[in-house]
């Protein structure tokens, strides 16, 4: 695990201005009890804006805690065009609480990841913008897009 964290916390450190990731956090930081499960999970999703979409890369590891539940141990958010003109600002995450999914019978405890932030894509004329909530992400496996 501890390589894994290592090497991903060197590639966050030698991000270049130009780069595709939008957002990159260890959450797993002071929380020396916390074992990864299972491989990076990664998934495609559409940023939706009020006449386009942008299609985003969101990369996940989760991590049992000492109680059981699957925590969001380390996030990345990344573009997938490149060349594509839009811009991230003050992208925050926030955990919520630990719990299972509601009316179900998987009995799984697991941690929602919460983003949210200023997102916003110009074109000729005019700017959408995209404020608030745009995604989370669950310790099972699972994201929301917004």
């Amino acid at each position: 695990m501890g390589i894994v964290l290592l090497s991903m916390i060197a590639v966050s450190c030698s991000k270049s201005s130009n780069s595709k990731i939008l957002f990159e956090e260890d959450f797993s930081k002071g929380h020396a009890d916390w074992k990864v499960v299972g491989d990076t999970i990664i998934k495609q999703f559409d940023l939706q804006f009020q006449d386009s979409k942008e299609p985003l890369k969101v990369s996940w590891l989760a991590s049992k805690d000492a109680g059981g539940c699957l925590q969001v141990s380390y996030a990345r958010i990344e573009r997938i065009n490149a060349d594509s003109n839009m811009k991230a600002d003050s992208i925050k995450a926030e955990p919520g609480t630990c719990g299972t999914a509601w009316e179900s019978s998987d009995s799984t405890q697991y941690n929602q990841m919460v983003f949210t932030g200023i997102l916003s894509k110009s074109h000729t004329v005019r700017k959408n913008v995209k404020q608030g909530t745009f995604l989370i992400i669950n310790g099972n496996g699972k994201i929301t897009d917004l």
